[in-house]
Formats: C-alpha cells, sequence, structure tokens
C-alpha cells in the first residue's frame, strides 16, 4: 500500500508512556516501542471518499498517486493530539478539513467533520489542543487561505467534540490561525499563533490581545510552554525562536488578583550564571569561526512581577530580605497601573 504524508508531517509523543509514539499520514500510525514496530489504523482523511475530493477538483488517478518530492498534495493528516487526561483520547485533524476522535486508542474512531458552525468545507485542520484541565475540553483552529479565506477560526469543545463553540471572534480578519495553546495550569488562558503575530486570551477565548513589542509581525507557525520554566515560547516562519521569560504573571493574572489592589506573583528561583571571561571568549573564538549566530541572554537575576490595580504618584518601592527580616537590598519600580517587571 502507498501511504501518504503531508510536507509538515505529524509527529507526537504520548504524554502517559515515553515508548508510544504517533505519526500521521493519511493515517495514524502508532509505535509502543519507540518507533521499532509501527501499527496504521483506517485512512482517516477525505481520500477514503474519492467523490468527496472529486468536488474539490482532484481526479481520481491524483488521489493516492499525485505527489511532488515524495510528499502528497492532498489527503494527509496535519495534526495530532492525545488528551493528556485520559490515555487513548485522541483527535486528528487533515488537511482536506477531516477531523477524528478516537477514545480506545485508534481501534474505533467517530468523524466529526461538519460539526462546526459556519466553517466551510474542506478548510485545513492547522492544530487540536487537548486541555490539561478538563478531560472533555478540545480546542481546534483551521487555517482557510490555501482557499482564499483569511477568517481566523478556533473552536472549543466541552464534550469530546460532539458539538463546537467558535471563539475567534475578537480575532482580526486576515490573521489566519496556525497553533492554539492552553496554558497547562490555568485553562482560562490561551495563546494563539497567526499569519502575521501572535495573541493571548485571559477568558477562554472571549478576548484576544495582540502580543506586541519586539516580536515581529511574521507567522508564528508553533507555541510551546515550558512545563517547568513557564517561559514562553514562538516559533516562527522565517525569524527565529522568539522566548518570553516565565509567564507567571500572566497564569496568576486571574479576575480574583485583579481585584486587589496590589498582587506580588510567585517568583522563579534565580540562578547564579558565570560566564567566560573577555580572555577565554577570544581563545575560544578560533574553534567556531564567525558564522555563529549567537543571540541574546535573558536578564540574569530574579524576576520581580506586581501588578497595580491603581496609578501611584510615585515609584514603587521593593525591599528584598534575608530569612532574618533584614533588608539586603532596596528596590525602584514604576507605579503605573498594571503589569511590571524589575
Amino acid at each position: 500500500e502507498t501511504y501518504r504524508f503531508n510536507w509538515n508531517a505529524p509527529f507526537l509523543l504520548s504524554p502517559h508512556d515515553p515508548d508510544t509514539l504517533f505519526l500521521g499520514g493519511n493515517r495514524l500510525f502508532i509505535s509502543h516501542d519507540r518507533g521499532e514496530t509501527w501499527t496504521a489504523t483506517k485512512d482517516l482523511t477525505a481520500a477514503r471518499d474519492r467523490g468527496r475530493l472529486s468536488i474539490m477538483g482532484v481526479p481520481d488517478d491524483e488521489i493516492t498517486l499525485s505527489k511532488h518530492d515524495g510528499i502528497s498534495y492532498y489527503g494527509t493528516l496535519t495534526t495530532i493530539n492525545e488528551s493528556p487526561l485520559q490515555a487513548g483520547l485522541i483527535y486528528t485533524g487533515a488537511d482536506d478539513g477531516t477531523v477524528q476522535i478516537t477514545e480506545d486508542g485508534g481501534e474505533t474512531w467517530t468523524d466529526l467533520t461538519g460539526r462546526f458552525p459556519d466553517l466551510p468545507d474542506y478548510t485545513y485542520v492547522s492544530r487540536i489542543e487537548c486541555s490539561h484541565s478538563v478531560k472533555d475540553r478540545v480546542y481546534i483552529s483551521f487555517d482557510g487561505h490555501r482557499n482564499d479565506d483569511f477568517t481566523p477560526y478556533i473552536f472549543v469543545s466541552e464534550n469530546k467534540g460532539r458539538s463546537w463553540r467558535r471563539i475567534a471572534l475578537g480575532l482580526p480578519e486576515g490573521k489566519t490561525v496556525n497553533v492554539i495553546r492552553e496554558h497547562p495550569r490555568n485553562p482560562a488562558l490561551l495563546f494563539a499563533g497567526t499569519e502575521r503575530g501572535a495573541y493571548y486570551s485571559l477568558d477562554q477565548g472571549d478576548t484576544w490581545v495582540f502580543i506586541e513589542d519586539e516580536i515581529p509581525m511574521v507567522p508564528v507557525d508553533d507555541i510551546a510552554i515550558h512545563p517547568r520554566d513557564n517561559d514562553l515560547i514562538f516559533g516562527t516562519h522565517g525569524r527565529s525562536v522568539w522566548i518570553l521569560d516565565d509567564i507567571t504573571a500572566l497564569e496568576q493574572y486571574t479576575p480574583e488578583s485583579q481585584a486587589k489592589p496590589l498582587v506580588l506573583f510567585d517568583m522563579r528561583p534565580g540562578v547564579i550564571i558565570n560566564f567566560f571571561s573577555r580572555r577565554a571568549h577570544y581563545d575560544y573564538k578560533g574553534l567556531f569561526g564567525h558564522a555563529v549566530f549567537r543571540a541574546p541572554n535573558p536578564p540574569d537575576g530574579v524576576f520581580i512581577d506586581y501588578y497595580l490595580k491603581e496609578h501611584q504618584n510615585q515609584p514603587v518601592t521593593i525591599l528584598v530580605q534575608d530569612q532574618a527580616g533584614d533588608t539586603i537590598r532596596k528596590l525602584k519600580g514604576p507605579g503605573e497601573k498594571g503589569i511590571h517587571r524589575v
């Protein structure tokens, strides 16, 4: 049998078993021994029904044979996700708009295609994100620009895909969505990567805020939240990787904290970093030449993030004390309303 694989074939390590891997072609390939052996599910794309593809103008004789550099044009999986709260609860999405779910690790499947309100048929599935907090909750994004549709599509289901609600209504037209992520500890905090920058939501997608400052206006193709350091990581198309160090303030910026006059957010432990001396830098430079890319390091020390509900007429004083209560450092911080970092 000839299998089909997307140019960006999805690949997933199970959150429940480090030996279990998932790979998406036109079928879902599953390995329980770190890739030594594989089993394949049924075809999970629209190509299993040649009539559906013919509607899109794909000739029958090209459905399984049309390739470019070994990559299939159509009828391939583009995203896979397994629920971190239930082993064997897996969703798949394809470039032809097909969405499927299994709750028994791939033995039986239910087709969820066509259940998304006001979504055109055959819209490319860009990402599926299972909730880290609610077992039956799942998010999905679609990218319709290949069909000349630049509408941002993000949907959420609270019942394993039986029904869906669109939550991308606050995103501007033209911002087609490549990826949707939920914070692993705050289910109300979402991040969306689009073809023109990234957004975050503090209210599970009811409203969205554009992430500005230094991040360039480029496609954000992937987003990761570091499970240990709580860093927000963007993978862009053409402008490298961007990291926002420690988003604990966003994680803890809840309605409860917003109601308080002052909030000091949890701080990540500091690490002492000893760099090469200038002399050592020149000594070692000959090993690498002049073509090595070196990005700036994150700031040294400890991030102190705090929130002020109201504007203050003077800077904020921050006292750092030891265990005995003695002040060892006095710092000044902005007194304006909002979240600040020192």
